[in-house]
């Protein structure tokens, strides 16, 4: 990443962004099982809350998983065996013919779970998606024209989803 631009700051909130997006989500795991086990013979949570929440639910768990796979530095344990010189050059080298398309589509797999969080409600729709999308985009959009403003740009590789 460092090639890319994006120093150490930034990764360090990035990073302390995805572990609070863990901690929500199992929260918000916690809660449904707690609701589903308060729910009682008499209310079937089911016809309460449908299927969307299941069926959209694994899914984003699914690309979560992705995003955290595609994420993580793969060859630490290496860096003890090599001398330093030899480690960052073999490391740069297989970021670059390797992880930066795992990495690069990994990513881009939150598009997927945006839409998808959009359906994650009753009879797969959510009706209050925008109160809680509404922050990270301007957060987001902050983080753009803060980039855009210093000169540090985006990281784009062309494609047009950067």
């Amino acid at each position: 990443m460092e090639s890319s631009g994006i120093n150490a700051e930034y990764m360090g909130f990035h990073r302390c962004c995805a572990f609070f997006l863990v901690f929500g989500i199992v929260g918000h795991l916690a809660a449904n099982f707690n609701a589903y086990d308060n729910s009682g013979a008499t209310v079937d949570y089911i016809k309460v809350v449908g299927y969307g929440p299941y069926v959209t639910g694994m899914a984003v768990l699914f690309l979560l998983f992705i995003i955290y796979m595609t994420s993580t530095e793969k060859h630490e344990k290496d860096r003890s065996v090599l001398g330093a010189r030899e480690y960052r050059k073999a490391r740069d080298d297989i970021k670059k013919k390797f992880e930066w398309k795992f990495f690069k589509w990994g990513h881009r797999a939150w598009v997927l779970v945006v839409v998808l969080l959009l359906f994650h409600g009753r009879g797969f729709w959510s009706p209050n998606f925008w109160k809680w999308v509404l922050g990270p985009v301007i957060v987001w959009a902050f983080d753009m024209f803060y980039r855009l403003g210093m000169g540090q740009g985006v990281v784009d590789d062309g494609s047009g989803l950067a």
